[in-house]
C-alpha cells in the first residue's frame, strides 16, 4: 500500500473538495526576552501554537458550480465545523480565511479555493465552587453565639427569685452543685483522652514545649479554673455560658476511648459505634450523650442533687438545670458537627451515617430551642448536610462480592481494583486473620 492510499477524501461540514497541497505551521509560542547590559536572553515558553491548516483546494467538473456553491455555503456557516484533513484526519475547526478564484479562459469548469482553518479549541472559564466546610464552620460559630445568648434569655438561666433571699441563695447553691456535677463527668472524658505522646516524650523530645501543650493537662487546668470561680460565675450568666463553652471547646483536636470514653450515656442508640469510629473518637458525642437528652429531665451520666420540692425557687431551679445541661450538650453537638465537616471518610456509607446521626441531633435541639437558636441550628444543619453530601458523592460505597474459592488477598485486590496494594483494606474490613487464604464466601469491599 503506497502513501497515496492513506490520503483521506477531504471535506468540510460534509461538503467534499479536491486538493493540491496543504501546509500547517507548528511549534511553540516562545517569547524571547532581551535585557539591557545582559548577553544572555531568556526564552519564555507560552505554550503550543494554535494549529492553522491551509489547503489549496478546488472543485471541478461540468457541475462544478453546484459544488462551489455548496462549499461556499459550508464556509459561510457560523460556528466551528468538522474538517476532514487529507493527512491529519478529522478535527473541529473555524474558518479564518477563504478565497475562491475562477479563471474562465484557462481553467473553465474549475474553481480554486485558498482555505485557512484554525483549531476551534474551547472556552475554559474558571469554575466557582463553594467551600462547604468553611460555610459549615461559620454556621457553627454563629450557633455557638446563639447558644450562649439563649442560655440566659427569657425563660432561661437566672438566679432571680420572687421569694425570699433564702430562695435566691438556694438557686445559687444548686447552680454551683449542678455545674460541679457536669464538670465531674467532663473530667472523666479528660482522663481518657489519647495524648498521642506521653508526658515524658513531651518533656524530652520537645523540651521547649510548655506542659499545657498536652491536651489533658490544658483541659484539666481550664476545668480547675472554672471550678475555683463557680461562686462568682453562677452570678454572671454570660460569663458562666462562656466558661462552659471554653471547657467543651477545649476538646478540639483530641480523640480517644474508642469514642465512648466509658460514659454510660455514650455509644447509645443516639450514637452508633460506626458514627463514633467515623469521627475518629472525638469526645464531643460522648459529652453530648452524657447529658440528659434534649427535652428530657433525666438520663445521661450526670449525677445531680435532688431539686427542692417547695418554695418559689422550685421551677427556676429546674429551668437553670435544664439550661446548664443544654448549653453543654448543644455546644458539644455543634463542635461534633464542626469535626464532621472537616473529617476524612473512607466511604460514602460512612459519611452519610455521620450526616444522618448529626442531623437527628440538631433536629432534637431545634425542638427545644429559642427562635434565634432555632434559626442558627437550622442553618448549621443545612450547611453540614450540604458539606457531607458533596464529599460523599466523590467517595466509594460498600458493596458485597462473592468469592467462589479460597483466594489470596493480593489476588483479590488485583482482580477487583487492578491494584494489589489494596489487599490490606480487604483484610482489615473483613477481619481476615490469614491474608494468604481468604475463605470462599461474601466479602464487604469498596466499590472502587
Amino acid at each position: 500500500m503506497g502513501w497515496r492510499d492513506n490520503l483521506r477524501d477531504a471535506s468540510f461540514r460534509g461538503v467534499p473538495f479536491k486538493y493540491r497541497s496543504n501546509s500547517t505551521p507548528i511549534g511553540r509560542r516562545n517569547q524571547l526576552h532581551e535585557y539591557p547590559k545582559r548577553d544572555n536572553p531568556y526564552g519564555e515558553d507560552l505554550g503550543r501554537k494554535a494549529r492553522q491548516y491551509t489547503l489549496d483546494a478546488f472543485v471541478l467538473g461540468d457541475d462544478y458550480l453546484v459544488a462551489m456553491k455548496q462549499l461556499i455555503a459550508a464556509l459561510d456557516a457560523p460556528g466551528p465545523g468538522r474538517l476532514v484533513h487529507p493527512t491529519l484526519g478529522e478535527m473541529d475547526v473555524i474558518v479564518t480565511s477563504a478565497v475562491v478564484v475562477e479563471d474562465f479562459e484557462r481553467e473553465g469548469g474549475l474553481a480554486r479555493f485558498s482555505l485557512t482553518f484554525s483549531e476551534a479549541g474551547a472556552i475554559t472559564a474558571p469554575t466557582v465552587t463553594t467551600d462547604t466546610s468553611t460555610v459549615a464552620g461559620t454556621a457553627a460559630n454563629t450557633s455557638v453565639s446563639a447558644v450562649q445568648s439563649g442560655f440566659y434569655g427569657v425563660g432561661g438561666y437566672s438566679l432571680t427569685s420572687t421569694g425570699s433571699a433564702w430562695d435566691a441563695l438556694t438557686l445559687a447553691k444548686l447552680a454551683i452543685s449542678d455545674v460541679g456535677a457536669i464538670l465531674t463527668v467532663i473530667r472523666k472524658v479528660v482522663a481518657l483522652i489519647d495524648l498521642g505522646t506521653s508526658l515524658a516524650d513531651a518533656l524530652t523530645s520537645r523540651g521547649d514545649a510548655p506542659i499545657s501543650a498536652v491536651p489533658a493537662l490544658a483541659l484539666a487546668d481550664t476545668i480547675s479554673g472554672v471550678s475555683g470561680t463557680l461562686s462568682s460565675l453562677v452570678k454572671t450568666p454570660s460569663s458562666l455560658a462562656s466558661s462552659l463553652t471554653v471547657v467543651v471547646q477545649g476538646f478540639q483536636g483530641t480523640t480517644g476511648g474508642g469514642g465512648t470514653f466509658g460514659l454510660t450515656g455514650a455509644g447509645s442508640s443516639r450514637s452508633s459505634s460506626g458514627v463514633l469510629t467515623a469521627l475518629g473518637g472525638t469526645p464531643f458525642l460522648a459529652i453530648a450523650d452524657a447529658m440528659p437528652a434534649a427535652g428530657a429531665s433525666s438520663g445521661g451520666s450526670v449525677s445531680f442533687d435532688v431539686l427542692p420540692t417547695n418554695g418559689t425557687s422550685v421551677d427556676q431551679a429546674a429551668t437553670n438545670r435544664t439550661a446548664l445541661v443544654a448549653v453543654v450538650r448543644q455546644i458539644a453537638t455543634i463542635e461534633a458537627v464542626r469535626v464532621a465537616t472537616t473529617a476524612t471518610y473512607d466511604t460514602a456509607t460512612q459519611a452519610l451515617a455521620v450526616r444522618d446521626d448529626l442531623a437527628s441531633r440538631l433536629d432534637a435541639e431545634m425542638l427545644v430551642s429559642s427562635s434565634l437558636l432555632n434559626i442558627s441550628l437550622r442553618a448549621l444543619r443545612a450547611a453540614m448536610v450540604d458539606d457531607i453530601a458533596t464529599r460523599a458523592a466523590a467517595l466509594p460505597t460498600l458493596i458485597t462480592v462473592t468469592v467462589s474459592a479460597m483466594t489470596p488477598a493480593l489476588v483479590l485486590a488485583a482482580a477487583l481494583y487492578d491494584d494489589p496494594t489494596r489487599a490490606a483494606d480487604i483484610v482489615t474490613r473483613n477481619g481476615i486473620s490469614r491474608p494468604g487464604f481468604v475463605p470462599a464466601g461474601s466479602l464487604t469491599v469498596l466499590s472502587s
